[in-house]
């Protein structure tokens, strides 16, 4: 895969660099038809009025070709060079650089139940590497999904067939994402927008508000048409209908500077936007999924991405006011301000039902295209089934998909029926706690629909509950222990709610000596198997391995073994059946030059 990113980059790359070299052949043009036409015009009047205005005609067309066919080429260098840089990207993205994606840090939450746990967010995190997202609609759309995977469970074979289809549709996924590419379309950039569109329209307007918008430029344009023909009282009817104009809009001003505020310099986001929905509106699915967001964009015959072009267009010329004297001009002549806020009163009336569900759709769109490109990325992945029957978990050749498979050890690992507790010894750097993170990160994938690391995986979905990595507080003038001790009080009621949960807990009660945290720790253990509870402790207690013996049916023991040859430790990370029997702190010591 990383070969074909690369090769497929290079070709971009040229057909950008192909687009700039057109892009600037046609500016020389552009410069020759200014400078030349100029002479031409001057040429035409110097011979007679009809030569003149008809060069100039012709001039002004070739000139708005030039400038039509300059927007395009440009817009295509853009295009391209997105797409290069996507798969230059995905390329790197192959070797371990993950850099370019957003890792989701405005999501880290220090008393979620799990996402904190196992680095869900931030720089080295699950959501940096699947993360592809355009907009800031589905950036926060896949963060929900992942951060309450098990919400979505239920649609679990719908979501995958979802995915499934968007993995095999590369050359469109890259489309849709060159689309909204560097354009910064998040909520906060249309936020002024939306509260427009939510905003209902006085209707009481008085009757004179709805003529004189039309009165007005009418007779104004006749007023001119009279003072050109050089009817008397022409020029003075004119210049007064132009001031009277010009008064009308200012008596509005307040008005429109309120409507102007908050769609202003919306243009680009919003082209952005029609890009992406447009490229989705021409691409056909099978998924059921797709399809029903698809038919959604187009509900009632309206296209989303006809429908949010014509907002653009129409935001894009009321900013025509924002110069001086473009605006005056405009004003005096047609009450450009008061014919703006006509066209997009209009337009709100027409679609304001429609506008949230287009943004919304399109952030699932774009969430569901990471997922997507994470299953193509990984094309030995296994997509996961729901276990009909006792079994709460079985899987085979388990392994974590952020460790570089050349450097991953798979491990086989299952719980048959729900209620058991499985108590994983090892020493320390045995790889107890990636083993923990494996398991969660891929309960999560495959709840949201997305293939797992592993060659079987068959399950039932539950609420995930972690306790691996408790903090203290100065603010709240809380120890760790205490941080702790609140988060296994969440996880004691959670399980007595009867909900369905998953716990998996890394070496607890830390913060008190060892003989009163391995009292305390097979409390909590036996509290939670008499309650039901179903999950993993990881410990280096190995007295937590007699649970087995006071729970045979529902407490098994796990561990990691370590090999010491003459001094020194290697690590295998082959999880194995019982109880660890070697420990490793004093040598690793040694072994570092800590201590002799």
């Amino acid at each position: 895969m990383r070969g074909h990113y690369a090769e497929t980059a290079e070709r971009y790359s040229a057909l950008a660099g192909l687009a700039g070299r057109k892009l600037f052949a046609t500016s020389m043009l552009r410069l020759a038809c200014f400078a030349g036409g100029a002479v031409l015009i001057w040429a035409g009047f110097a011979h007679s009025v009809w030569w003149g205005v008809s060069a100039a005609a012709v001039v002004l067309l070739l000139f708005a070709l030039l400038l039509r066919r300059y927007l395009r080429l440009a817009e295509r260098q853009v295009y391209y060079g997105n797409l290069a840089e996507i798969n230059r990207h995905e390329a790197g993205a192959m070797s371990g650089n993950r850099g370019f994606a957003d890792g989701g840090g405005r999501y880290v939450d220090t008393g979620h139940s799990f996402s904190y746990d196992i680095d869900l967010f931030g720089n080295a995190s699950l959501f940096r590497y699947i993360n592809r997202t355009v907009t800031g609609f589905g950036r926060d759309l896949l963060a929900r999904w992942m951060s309450n995977p098990y919400a979505l469970s239920g649609d679990m074979e719908n979501r995958q067939a979802a995915v499934r289809e968007l993995a095999g549709k590369e050359r469109w996924r890259h489309e849709f994402m060159a689309a909204g590419y560097n354009r910064h379309v998040e909520r906060e950039d249309i936020a002024g927008l939306n509260v427009w569109i939510d905003s209902v329209e006085n209707q009481n307007r008085h009757v004179l508000h709805q003529y004189l918008p039309a009165v007005l430029p009418a007779a104004t344009f006749l007023s001119l048409l009279m003072a050109v023909a050089g009817m008397a009282f022409g020029y003075h009817l004119f210049s007064l209908l132009f001031f009277v104009n010009i008064l009308y809009v200012f008596t509005r001003l307040r008005h429109t500077n309120a409507i102007h505020s908050a769609v202003t310099k919306k243009y680009n986001c919003l082209v952005s936007i029609n890009k992406m929905l447009k490229v989705f509106e021409a691409e056909d699915f099978e998924s059921a999924i797709l399809q029903n967001i698809k038919n959604n964009m187009s509900g009632g015959g309206v296209s989303a991405a006809v429908s949010v072009r014509k907002l653009g267009r129409l935001v894009n010329s009321f900013d025509y006011r924002l110069n001086m004297i473009v605006g005056t001009v405009l004003n005096g002549f047609v009450l450009w301000d008061i014919q703006c806020i006509r066209r997009l009163e209009k337009w709100k009336t027409e679609y304001r039902a429609y506008f949230a569900a287009w943004l919304d759709m399109l952030g699932q769109i774009d969430a569901y295209i990471s997922l997507g490109n994470f299953a193509a990325n990984n094309q030995s992945y296994v997509y996961p089934s729901v276990s009909a029957g006792d079994v709460f978990l079985s899987s085979v050749h388990l392994g974590h998909p952020l460790i570089d498979e050349r450097a991953m050890v798979r491990n086989s690992f299952e719980i048959p029926h729900r209620g058991m507790a499985i108590i994983v010894t090892g020493a320390n750097m045995s790889g107890k706690s990636t083993f923990l993170r494996t398991l969660a990160v891929n309960y999560i994938l495959a709840m949201a629909g997305a293939p797992v690391c592993a060659d079987r995986f068959v399950f039932r979905p539950v609420e995930l509950f972690t306790s691996m990595r408790a903090e203290d507080s100065l603010a709240d003038n809380e120890s760790y222990f205490y941080a702790e001790l609140k988060r296994l009080k969440q996880l004691k009621l959670l399980v007595e709610s009867g909900s369905p949960v998953f716990f998996i807990l890394d070496e607890i009660l830390k913060g008190t000596n060892s003989t009163d945290k391995s009292l305390g720790a097979k409390m909590f253990l036996t509290k939670l198997i008499e309650l039901g509870g179903t999950g993993l402790i990881a410990t280096h207690d190995i007295s937590l391995g007699e649970m087995e013996l006071l729970f045979p049916d529902k407490a098994v023991n796990k561990c990691f073994e370590i090999e010491i040859d003459e001094g020194k430790i290697s690590f295998d990370y082959v999880l194995r059946p019982g109880i660890t029997t070697k420990m490793n702190a004093a040598l690793l010591m040694k072994q570092m030059g800590i201590v002799e």
